[in-house]
């Protein structure tokens, strides 16, 4: 019995260690498969930041080019300058000649090249190639140079709202910079090489090379002879209405592309003034996207569409202007004050008489008139790929009374963005099809493989193509019968006289 139960309780105690032998094997590989398999990536790359250093290589931005092929906006290699204060050998050698070289205060480079709490500090950023060359000449221990990328533009003041520019750190700020930035910013490459506990680089050890990869190409719909051709009348309208801001818009009314665009006074963008930022916000606004304004008689086009296609007018009516019309017993006045006499709609529409106009509104009553710059897109935004679009202000529908719809006819008592007018007439002079604005004309890769095509949202029967034709000839004969620069070769001019703009809707006929 004794034997018995001495065998038994050898067992049990054999049983029992081959458990725990077990137990502790499993959890081990257990322990081991999270680490290798679960956490093994996220591991690895804590193990290489605590024996390597790296310095990030900035990718290059890709070209912003214009529908011709040329570029505006290119990026070129700069350089950013490091120090690494464990392996500074003689500081003050060192930091006099770099503070030479990038132009710096003494005291700062040395405290940042002797200050060893920090395993690597940035000296300056974007450093042109030569004077990259002439520090990498020197030969300075624990000063390293690192490729980032600046940006160049061709034109300088030319498209500066348009463009935009970048910031420091190769980031997008304003303009297509900022709005396309997802596209136009590349991937960051990195520089490794291996160190030992305190940050030191091991001599003979290897270094790994990850290149950056360049960021997409953007083709804008800009034609750039077309915007310097504006930015020069800009200037000189500037000069001689000594005006404290212009704006100038061009759009290719078949697409709604934008050819040109522009408000001055604007700034380099080679040049950005950083410490001026009063100046830097307010030029740098897209004004004839952001800002709304009262647009007088250019407006006359919209309220003579909608009378035409309602049926309310024809090219056989007539209309009488004394210089003034009652409406709810006011009297609001004709620009013209001792008044235009009998007139047809055509003459009326070339003298651009504010009493023809209230009638017209008039006629169509508020409900077909709110309806009318709906189908305009009054009110609402056009979609343009800009960034800050404004929509516009009306009146609501239910407060407007006769005189307030009289004065809407001729282009008062109603705020819009001028890239909503600009759209509008050119969805009545183009067939009543309303394209949304756009700047964009497409995106390809480094390789050139198209990403992105030209893309903009289409409604059509905004207006009949009678009335649209209609417009077309009234358009034409109130530009020649004011008679200015009516002739260019081979093109028929339309336009329309207003106080904020000088022509709208100009559509080029072959």
């Amino acid at each position: 019995m004794q034997k018995a139960f001495t065998l038994f309780s050898l067992k049990k105690r054999i049983l029992a260690i081959v458990l725990v032998i077990s137990f502790i094997f499993c959890s081990l590989f257990v322990r081991l498969f999270v680490i290798q398999i679960i956490n093994g990536e996220a591991l690895q790359l804590r193990a290489t930041d605590q024996w390597t250093r790296d310095l990030a290589i900035i990718a290059p931005r890709g070209k912003i080019i214009d529908r011709t092929g040329d570029t505006l906006a290119v990026s070129y290699t700069t350089y950013n300058v490091y120090a690494r204060a464990r392996e500074v050998k003689m500081p003050s050698e060192t930091a006099l000649v770099l503070a030479s070289c990038l132009n710096l205060d003494y005291s700062f480079v040395y405290e940042k090249i002797t200050n060893k709490k920090m395993s690597e500090s940035l000296l300056k950023m974007q450093v042109d190639g030569e004077i990259a060359e002439k520090i990498y000449g020197e030969k300075l221990s624990g000063i390293y140079l690192a490729e980032n990328s600046n940006r160049y533009y061709k034109y300088g003041n030319l498209l500066t709202q348009i463009l935009g520019f970048t910031s420091v750190d190769n980031v997008g700020q304003t303009g297509a910079e900022a709005y396309f930035d997802a596209y136009l910013k590349g991937k960051d490459g990195y520089s490794f090489v291996q160190s030992d506990l305190q940050g030191r680089e091991i001599g003979g050890s290897l270094r790994y090379y990850y290149p950056a990869t360049t960021g997409n190409d953007i083709t804008l719909t800009i034609d750039s002879k077309v915007q310097i051709i504006v930015e020069q009348v800009l200037e000189q309208i500037m000069i001689e209405q000594k005006a404290k801001s212009v704006t100038g818009i061009v759009m290719d009314a078949n697409t709604s592309g934008i050819l040109a665009l522009s408000t001055k006074p604007s700034f380099d963008l080679n040049d950005v003034p950083r410490d001026d930022l009063e100046t830097l916000f307010a030029q740098s606004k897209v004004k004839p996207v952001t800002d709304i304004y009262e647009p007088g008689s250019t407006f006359k086009i919209l309220t003579l569409s909608a009378a035409l296609e309602a049926g309310v007018t024809s090219l056989d009516d007539h209309f009488y202007c004394p210089g003034y019309r009652m409406v709810d017993g006011i009297k609001i006045k004709c620009w013209r004050t001792i008044g235009h006499g009998s007139q047809t709609l055509k003459e009326a529409f070339a003298n651009s008489c504010n009493c023809c106009f209230m009638d017209l509104a008039l006629r169509l009553g508020v409900d077909r008139f709110y309806e009318y710059m709906q189908k305009f897109g009054l009110g609402q935004k056009t979609g343009v790929d800009i960034a800050g679009e404004g929509s516009g202000m009306m009146m609501a529908k239910k407060l407007v009374k006769n005189v307030d719809l009289a004065r809407m006819g001729f282009g008062h008592a109603i705020a819009l963005t001028p890239i909503q007018l600009l759209t509008a007439v050119s969805s009545i002079i183009d067939g009543g099809t309303r394209n949304s604005p756009h700047i964009l004309g497409g995106i390809t890769n480094a390789t050139g493989q198209e990403i992105k095509g030209e893309e903009y949202k289409s409604k059509n029967g905004i207006v009949s193509e009678n009335t649209s034709t209609i417009m077309n000839e009234l358009l034409r004969f109130a530009e020649n019968k004011k008679g200015d620069y009516t002739f260019v070769e081979g093109y028929n001019v339309g336009g329309k006289t207003g106080v904020f703009l000088f022509c709208c809707g100009v559509k080029l006929f072959y």
